[in-house]
């Protein structure tokens, strides 16, 4: 008998090689047969949440600027609870932007290949983002409780993605949590941080302005990441490419 999971070969998607740069020839970003790739695998949630990010970037820019969206323990102690949900689409400047655009373009075509399809499937994407910025927001607000300094950036809900892509592999079942998949990303979310941490630190010395990462918001968005994609996944997309052959005994 021979079987495999049909995604077990899955292709690198398209919004995937959009995002590295790696389209490949005859594709292009301002081509409509581009996008109509992106919308067809698995690419419909993050190009939505892209779309929702770079309109409130826009948006804030004419309306008091990230600040006016940003979360902080003193406002939050105001009054100001609305900032848990605001502070995950406002973005610093540019490249802040783009940074946290790039990376949930990446992650959110292999996570949401494995929430299932249709309505369901963007309401667990939808569940699993918005769970996970919220978890990142409350462990920056544990560590931060009254610090003026605002956080803004959706790097909360990205750094989810990215521990719920370390759950997922080619099989139906998750990916076991002590396996080298799960240590590699590990590893290389908490390489990331320290490279993030030491370059907004050499900013900061040499200007006047204070930046800081919040890398508490990193770390509580990739652990429900982690543990929640389990609990997401469904498990019934698998079928065999070839069955067994059937005897002819009893």
């Amino acid at each position: 008998m021979s079987f495999e999971p049909l995604q077990a070969r899955r292709k690198e998607s398209a919004l995937q090689r959009t995002s590295s740069g790696r389209i490949g020839t005859g594709s292009s970003p301002f081509s409509l047969r581009t996008w109509k790739d992106l919308a067809l695998d698995h690419s419909g949630p993050g190009l939505a949440m892209t779309g929702l990010i770079v309109a409130a970037f826009v948006f804030a820019l004419f309306n008091g600027g990230p600040v006016a969206w940003a979360l902080s323990g003193p406002l939050i102690a105001d009054g100001h609870i609305h900032r848990l949900f605001t502070h995950m689409f406002a973005h610093a400047g540019l490249s802040h932007l783009w940074m946290n655009v790039a990376g949930l373009l990446a992650l959110s075509p292999i996570v949401y290949a494995k929430l299932g399809s249709g309505i369901p499937g963007w309401g667990r994407y939808s569940t699993l983002y918005f769970a996970a910025g919220l978890a990142g927001a409350a462990l920056f607000l544990a560590f931060n409780p009254t610090s003026d300094l605002p956080m803004v950036g959706a790097s909360g809900a990205i750094f989810g993605l990215w521990g719920a892509a370390a759950r997922a592999g080619p099989e139906p079942e998750p990916v076991p949590l002590w396996s080298k998949q799960v240590g590699l990303a590990v590893r290389d979310a908490t390489i990331s941080n320290i490279v993030l941490i030491a370059l907004l630190f050499a900013i900061s010395r040499s200007g006047d302005v204070q930046i800081k990462l919040a890398w508490e918001a990193h770390l509580g968005g990739f652990l429900v990441g982690l543990f929640l994609m389990p609990h997401l996944m469904q498990r019934d997309d698998v079928r065999l490419t070839a069955s067994a052959p059937t005897s002819g005994h009893p």
